[in-house]
């Protein structure tokens, strides 16, 4: 049994103790810090909030396009390729029938200068050339520019 003594002092203790642990389970969780994203993953981020505000009506949220009107952007191996010519599609529009993937598509991708900047534009091809499986490189503002010409 304790003695008085041991009671004064372990008493105090205890409750010392109790109010540590309270306190350290009261408290939040420190953060765990993420990485800061690359430009390309800060473009692409961007590029998918311009993607749905502006290209998903026809392209699809997804990707996979309209049958016979607008081509999917999945799999499409002009989206993957020279990204000055996607770049030039995306500045300058594109009219008149075109074969993607062994499809026939006959509708009308508008210019879009006049309403996204370069950067958008940079921004959103480079979210479509790394989605739904497709594994393209970024494209930036600079490449816009000189597609652009």
């Amino acid at each position: 049994m304790l003695g008085s003594w041991h009671r004064r002092l372990a008493l105090p203790a205890l409750a010392a103790l109790y109010a540590i642990v309270q306190y350290s389970a009261a408290r939040p969780a420190a953060a765990t810090p993420q990485p800061s994203p690359t430009p390309a993953m800060a473009s692409a981020m961007a590029g998918a909030r311009v993607f749905a505000e502006n290209c998903a009506g026809c392209h699809g949220a997804n990707g996979t396009g309209q049958p016979g009107i607008f081509p999917p952007l999945a799999h499409n191996p002009v989206v993957t390729g020279d990204p000055r010519k996607v770049a030039s599609i995306v500045w300058h529009g594109l009219q008149g029938r075109i074969t993607v993937n062994g499809v026939v598509y006959d509708g009308t991708m508008p210019t879009w200068h006049g309403t996204l900047t370069n950067q958008q534009i940079a921004d959103v091809l480079t979210y479509v050339r790394s989605s739904w499986g497709n594994k393209a490189s970024p494209i930036t503002a600079a490449q816009v520019t000189a597609a652009s010409k």
